[in-house]
C-alpha cells in the first residue's frame, strides 16, 4: 500500500495475510519457531507463506521518505568499562569478524531489552493512537536472535497488535477518512487497519523492530561515564548493573 502527497510517494507498508495463533506459542527462546524471524515469516521476503484464510494481517514493511539514519556519536577518548562498550557498540562487531564482542553486545542487550524496547521511539509510534479510528497497539512478544543481522535493533524482533479492526457487527464499516491530521506513517497504519477491516481479518500485528536500541545504548554509555546521566533514562539502570560485571567478564 502506497501514501501519496502531490509531490508524489511520501511512504509504502507491506502486509503479508497469515494465522494469528502461532504468535501465542513463542517463547523467548525459540529461534526455531516459523514467526521467530523476519525471513521464516516472508518465506525470506517472497511472501510465499502467505495463508488466504490467516485472521491476521503481518505489517512487515513500513517505510516513510522522511525517515533518515541519525548520525552515530563520537564517542571521546579515554578508558573504562563504559567507554569500551560504546566504541564496541559503534563498530558494528557481528558475530563473524568479531564473536567475543558480538557475545558481550548480546549479554549487553539481554539485560536491557525490557527496560528499553517499550520507550523506543518505533513502539512509541504503534502505541499511540491513529487518528482518531483505531487506538494504539499493544506489545505481544519480544524475540532475541530474531534479527540477527539487524545491528542497529540489537536483533531483536517485535511483535506488537492493534485493537481488532474487523467488527463482529457487519453493518460497521471502517473509517475510509479522518478530519484527524495525520503523519505518512499513521496513514499507512490507518490503510492496512482499513484493508484487514474489509477482509474481515482481526488483527494487524506489526512485525517491528526496536530501531533506537544500539544507539540508545551508546548514548547512555557515553552519559555514564561523562557523570552526566540521570536515573530516569531507560536504560541506567540495567546498563550501571551490566557494567559493573563487565571488568570480571572482560577478565
Amino acid at each position: 500500500v502506497g501514501a501519496w502527497h502531490w509531490s508524489g510517494l511520501v511512504g509504502t507498508i507491506s502486509c503479508l495475510r497469515r494465522h494469528w495463533s502461532p504468535v501465542l506459542r513463542i517463547t523467548e527462546n525459540d529461534p526455531g519457531h516459523p514467526y521467530s524471524t523476519w525471513d521464516s515469516l516472508t518465506a525470506e521476503g517472497t511472501f510465499d507463506s502467505a495463508e488466504p484464510d490467516g485472521d491476521a494481517l503481518f505489517c512487515v514493511a513500513v517505510t516513510t521518505m522522511d525517515s533518515g539514519a541519525r548520525p552515530w556519536p563520537t564517542v571521546p577518548e579515554g578508558k573504562g568499562p563504559a567507554l569500551d562498550l560504546a566504541r564496541m557498540l559503534v563498530s558494528r562487531a557481528d558475530s563473524t569478524s568479531a564473536p567475543e564482542a558480538a557475545a558481550t553486545a548480546a549479554a549487553l542487550a539481554a539485560a536491557c531489552f525490557k527496560d528499553y524496547i517499550p520507550t523506543d521511539y518505533v513502539m512509541r509510534f504503534h502505541s499511540r493512537p491513529k487518528g482518531g479510528i483505531l487506538d494504539g497497539a499493544r506489545i505481544v512478544k519480544i524475540i532475541p536472535r530474531g534479527r540477527p543481522s539487524d545491528l542497529d535493533s540489537m536483533g531483536y524482533n517485535v511483535i506488537m497488535a492493534y485493537p481488532e479492526a474487523a467488527s463482529s457487527d457487519k453493518t460497521s464499516v471502517f473509517p475510509s477518512s479522518t478530519d484527524t491530521d495525520v503523519s505518512s506513517g499513521e496513514a499507512l497504519v490507518l490503510a492496512a487497519a482499513r484493508l484487514a477491516s474489509d477482509l474481515s481479518i482481526r488483527v494487524v500485528a506489526p512485525y517491528s523492530r526496536p530501531a533506537g536500541f544500539r544507539y540508545s545504548l551508546i548514548k547512555t554509555l557515553m552519559a555514564i561515564a561523562s557523570g552526566s546521566t540521570t536515573r530516569d533514562r531507560p536504560l541506567h539502570d540495567a546498563v550501571i548493573a551490566f557494567i559493573r560485571k563487565y571488568p570480571k567478564q572482560s577478565g
